[in-house]
């Protein structure tokens, strides 16, 4: 429906229930590039889940798991998704905990981008295409082209810098060496080491 409607993004489009995305659908998404944002598990997270997640979980994330092969492999606009969020921390063991529970959790602050990454790769999204989900991509679907996503004279100076190819390994996103925000060197040593605890003595 929203796909005929002519929806300019999807969020969660592999989270379809019990059963696949139909072909016809899928041929439609890949045709028209609506981008798709998927929270492409690792291939750890899904074998724990199989193993150990509630049942309402585990066929979700199965069927999920079909859906994001079958768009990587169809061509898909794929866009870096997490859901990655800080929260009271008590929520974590009460309402959300069934959704907080296994191994690489996406939603991770700090930590899911990079196993989406490693997720993407197990799934044989190509590495260039996979950088291109975490930048360019998001920065057009979002209508933000004109400042983010790319390096470009004129744009926004906000560069993460690594000193290892993330191209020929997707765990090289983890090597930051450096931070810019506007052109400016973040010092790193000076940020929080608990997002935790500043949530708490902020009241």
């Amino acid at each position: 429906m929203e796909v005929e409607a002519g929806a300019d993004l999807l969020q969660h489009p592999d989270a379809s229930g019990r059963h696949p995305i139909p072909d016809d659908l899928l041929d439609d998404i890949v045709r028209r590039q609506i981008p798709c944002a998927c929270m492409v598990q690792t291939e750890r997270y899904v074998a724990w889940n199989e193993a150990h997640g509630i049942p309402p979980m585990q066929w979700l994330h199965a069927t999920k798991d079909v859906n994001d092969r079958r768009l990587i492999d169809a061509g898909a606009r794929i866009l870096l998704t997490t859901d990655a969020y800080r929260s009271r921390p008590e929520l974590r063991f009460t309402a959300m905990a069934p959704l907080l529970q296994g191994d690489d959790l996406l939603t991770e602050l700090g930590e899911g981008h990079f196993l989406w990454l490693e997720a993407v790769a197990e799934r044989g999204m190509r590495p260039m295409d996979a950088l291109l989900a975490a930048t360019r991509n998001i920065a057009e679907a979002y209508g933000k082209a004109d400042e983010l996503g790319t390096v470009e004279s004129g744009k926004r100076a906000d560069l993460v810098i690594l000193d290892a190819d993330p191209l020929a390994d997707p765990r090289n996103y983890r090597r930051i060496a450096d931070v810019f925000k506007d052109g400016a060197r973040i010092d790193r040593d000076a940020l929080p080491e608990s997002p935790w605890a500043e949530i708490r003595d902020a009241g």
